[in-house]
């Protein structure tokens, strides 16, 4: 491959010197980066373009079939299958929801560390650690595992209190970012599916 020696190149200082003034391989390298980021981000800018057409697609699906029974729209529609006659492709909308802790799990803790001191003894192994989890910050970040409150909320602890806890970590649980996405699925056979790859390092293609 014959290095391009003309012109200039920006330096990591942010001025500008000769390329004839760089080694071939950094030049090389420099070049070849910067290929592949443009075709990236060209790449990019297609996947938002689609992703956006498949959305649209999706409402108008969604307009159609509320016209079809009259209903009104509103609000944000939820989790959604779309599929064909022969059970042969099939579209799966999910959503998926962020969710943190907020001020008030200090509610929740106070009465845990009391449930935890009448029961001592009395509580089982598993409860006592599935409580205890609620005591301490998520890697210590200043946020706590939903999903261990959300375990723990869901727990028969016999304690007069427990109620009480239960509606505090309820309370504490918030979402704080929900989108939904999409799904593509085939099958050459009825049923059975396999999802149609979309993430750059599932798609075919390329080396092994």
């Amino acid at each position: 491959m014959e290095i391009n020696r003309e012109g200039i190149v920006e330096t990591v200082t942010g001025d500008t010197q000769p390329r004839k003034l760089f080694g071939s391989a950094a030049l090389l390298q420099h070049d070849t980066a910067r290929r592949m980021i443009e075709e990236a981000e060209a790449y990019s800018a297609l996947t938002v373009e689609f992703k956006q057409k498949m959305f649209d697609i999706l409402e108008e699906y969604e307009d159609a079939m509320r016209e079809l029974y009259g209903a009104q729209k509103g609000g944000k529609s939820g989790r959604a299958q779309i599929e064909d006659i022969p059970c042969k492709m099939k579209v799966k909308v999910e959503v998926y929801r962020t969710q943190k802790s907020d001020g008030s799990i200090i509610a929740a803790q106070s009465l845990v560390r009391e449930i935890l001191d009448d029961m001592k003894e009395d509580m089982p192994p598993w409860a006592d650690s599935l409580l205890r989890s609620i005591l301490q910050m998520d890697d210590g970040v200043g946020s706590f595992s939903t999903a261990s409150l959300k375990l723990a909320k869901k727990a028969q602890i016999p304690h007069p209190k427990w109620p009480l806890a239960v509606r505090a970590i309820e309370s504490s649980i918030r979402t704080v970012r929900s989108r939904r996405n999409i799904l593509f699925y085939r099958a050459d056979e009825p049923h059975e599916y396999m999802r149609v790859a979309m993430n750059f390092s599932e798609i075919g293609g390329g080396q092994a």
